[in-house]
């Protein structure tokens, strides 16, 4: 693009051509596009061609002093520090261990072995973890571990040798190995992570969350485990902590834009809708599009924007169909007192999903509006006949319990749900709406205190 410009450029001085109004209104246009992404240097490029072609062009002369103004406060993303990289060993006055280290950056692993290889005997230990590394790169695991092992025979205690031997290993195996890295230094921030990650993955989110905490102390810009620790939050409900590791994050790799999108979800659990919103219409590009279309799709629901929460969900089902969209499709209709299309959509959805008690209790709502008690029974009968399987669903049917007054059952149902997912805080938060109107003030006071303890909030 940019030789294409050039090239152009020169044309035109050389042909005496005269440029007209409309091209240079079109590179003003694209300053400004982006000077809105924070592209300073890019838009500084396209306004000084302008003023080159058109000195008085008032558009650009003005667009020229801002940009100027912006560049003494514009602020980059922080640098991160990242954890995938296993940085090799060097050695004082070694020409063969610094061959190799050249060979390796130029990812010819064979030959880096060669030299690791050839490297004085003083550094062997620097030789074998630089060759188990390179062995590692391409895929010989045998002869990785082979490599640690001789180093194991000297040093039981050489952390990167721990550390790449852990990295060898999946699943519990792995966060054993992990532990023994953190028993020499406990201040390794990559066995930390690890750690943590190894944990979220099974679902032990609170031991994940202390991992990622410990990690962050030792070094506070390892961007991925901002994003792991805001995940935990997340998927335990805990949005407010979320909502800050997302956008530490963020401060990192700004153009991410399925964290963007986790920010915006965060947003919306909690209420901040516009918040939500902002950044939905703000997103440059999605990898799952249909994701950000239902995320945004919510947001104009709650919004009571039905209108325009309609026209997206059918946007999305066209391509794919889910019972999360004829769902929500069901509720707009619902909202806007169209029954006949919100049974239509509530239908679509058992047709995808009949385990879901909240659609069932939705299709009953519609029958109630229109008079048809008996069918209204019986999908109320339905919903409350079906075990729930996860934490959402023990939520909707403890909600629906609540709205049909069963309070009791409605306790019995939250408290079953906290049993199996004790770190789902919206579990917590329905308990405590229960046993407000219930009135039992001194479980109300317990799930409060829980809540504190686990999540940090009341």
């Amino acid at each position: 693009m940019k030789k294409l410009l050039y090239f152009f450029f020169i044309l035109l001085i050389s042909s005496n051509v005269v440029f007209s109004n409309e091209i240079t209104d079109d590179y003003v246009d694209i300053a400004k596009n982006l000077m809105n992404e924070n592209n300073i240097v890019d838009a500084k490029k396209y306004v000084d061609l302008v003023l080159i072609l058109e000195p008085d062009n008032e558009k650009a002369f003005a667009l020229k002093n801002i940009i100027n103004s912006n560049e003494q406060t514009f602020i980059v993303a922080d640098t991160p520090v990242t954890i995938e990289e296993f940085p090799l060993n060097s050695a004082i006055e070694d020409v063969e261990n610094a061959k190799g280290i050249v060979y390796f950056n130029e990812e010819n692993y064979e030959k880096a072995i060669k030299s690791f290889k050839r490297a004085k005997k003083e550094n062997r230990e620097i030789s074998y973890y630089n060759i188990a590394l390179s062995y590692k790169m391409l895929g010989k695991c045998n002869k990785t571990e082979k490599y640690l092992n001789k180093i194991f025979e000297n040093n039981l205690q050489s952390e990167d040798a721990l550390l790449l031997s852990a990295t060898m290993y999946r699943g519990s195996e792995r966060f054993d190995r992990l532990k023994s890295v953190l028993e020499v230094s406990p201040v390794n921030y990559k066995a930390l992570f690890y750690s943590a990650e190894y944990n979220k993955n099974i679902g032990a989110y609170q031991v994940a969350e202390e991992y990622y905490k410990k990690a962050i102390d030792i070094e506070g810009k390892l961007a991925a485990a901002y994003l792991g620790l805001g995940q935990c939050y997340f998927e335990t409900g805990n949005f407010d902590d979320a909502i800050q590791n997302f956008q530490k994050y963020l401060t990192f790799i700004p153009d991410d834009d399925e964290v963007s999108f986790l920010l915006a979800k965060s947003y919306e659990r909690i209420g901040l809708t516009a918040e939500a919103k902002k950044i939905l219409m703000g997103m440059q590009s999605l990898g799952c599009e249909r994701n950000y279309l239902f995320e945004l799709a919510k947001v104009n629901y709650f919004e009571q924007n039905y209108q325009i929460a309609t026209y997206i969900l059918k946007r999305i089902i066209r391509e794919e169909k889910s019972p999360m969209y004829y769902n929500l499709l069901g509720l707009c209709y619902y909202q806007s007192e169209n029954m006949n299309d919100a049974l239509i959509y509530f239908s679509k959805a058992l047709e995808l999903d009949k385990t879901s008690p909240a659609i069932y209790y939705n299709m009953a709502s519609c029958y109630s509006v229109t008079g048809d008690k008996n069918l209204a029974k019986q999908y109320i009968d339905i919903a409350s006949t079906i075990i729930p399987t996860d934490a959402k669903s023990y939520a909707d049917k403890a909600i629906i319990y609540l709205k049909l007054s069963k309070y009791d059952m409605a306790l019995e149902t939250v408290n079953e749900g906290i049993s199996k997912f004790e770190d789902n805080k919206n579990l917590y938060i329905i308990k405590l709406k229960i046993c407000k109107v219930l009135g039992n003030m001194n479980e109300y006071e317990k799930t409060r205190n829980v809540l504190y303890s686990r999540f940090g909030t009341k």
